[in-house]
């Protein structure tokens, strides 16, 4: 998956939390809780796994301090939420933060390929994906 695709697919997640990040050598499967579009694929689920593979770079950067952690254990503590994705540097930075205890950043990441699962490990493409997210937010401006 191209950087400008790894952008789309991380903006779609915007409101989503990141639940865990479970580190395998130079993997990282990553699971982010965002109900209202993972209830598109099958009533009932409330997150998706992102795999990426041969990571150079997984990190959150606080905003203020510009303290950097890189121990993906602390990173899960932070339950961060998704708030906006860019590219900066050749690498995915994602605007995140968590609201009650007032820390905000940028997850940095920088994988060579990232594929897509749903709560069952079902494969799913990126086109699938901004169609629910599409048709979700074109529900949602009718209400």
């Amino acid at each position: 998956m191209n950087l400008e695709d790894q952008k789309v697919l991380f903006n779609i997640f915007h409101d989503g939390t990141l639940f865990e990040i479970i580190k395998d050598g130079k993997d990282y499967l990553i699971k982010i809780e965002i109900q209202y579009l993972a209830e598109r694929v099958k009533l009932g689920f409330d997150l998706f796994y992102i795999q990426l593979t041969q990571t150079h770079a997984i990190f959150f950067k606080d905003s203020e301090s510009d303290r950097v952690i890189d121990d993906v254990s602390q990173i899960n503590e932070m339950e961060l939420e998704f708030l906006h994705t860019e590219v900066k540097e050749e690498r995915i930075s994602i605007f995140c933060g968590n609201e009650e205890n007032n820390n905000y950043g940028f997850l940095i990441i920088e994988a060579k390929d990232i594929q897509i699962f749903d709560q069952e490990h079902k494969d799913l493409e990126l086109n699938e994906l901004k169609q629910m997210a599409q048709d979700y937010w074109n529900e949602f401006k009718q209400e």
